[in-house]
């Protein structure tokens, strides 16, 4: 399976949905309103991930998405080599993991 396939099919699994577009990995999520907006992106050419965190487009996950646990959510990001904490808010974090500072919780942090 190549790198683009395997991104997709990864969110996929944690109900996200993603569309491979001009050589990029394109992941979607509901924000606050009900629209579905562009939450990140990988670019195969460049070999990286761009995009915005939770807050930045209103994707509040711990509302929009109430059935993600901080484990499901550590593992995707992990499945796809991304980092967490660049694309979920830790605001959002903290109301997902239920603690007090997202910056103290390993899962956040990747430390």
């Amino acid at each position: 399976m190549n790198e683009l396939n395997h991104i997709k099919k990864a969110v996929e699994k944690y109900g996200f949905r993603a569309e491979i577009k001009d050589n990029s990995v394109i992941i979607y999520a509901f924000n606050y309103d009900g629209n579905e907006v562009e939450w990140f992106k990988y670019d195969a050419n460049e070999k990286k991930y761009s995009g915005n965190n939770t807050d930045h487009i209103n994707v509040w996950l711990c509302d929009t998405r109430p059935d993600l646990t901080p484990e499901n959510l550590v593992q995707m990001f992990t499945d796809i080599k991304a980092e967490l904490k660049t694309y979920i808010a830790p605001e959002d974090w903290q109301e997902i993991a239920s603690v007090h500072d997202a910056y103290a919780d390993k899962r956040y942090t990747n430390r």
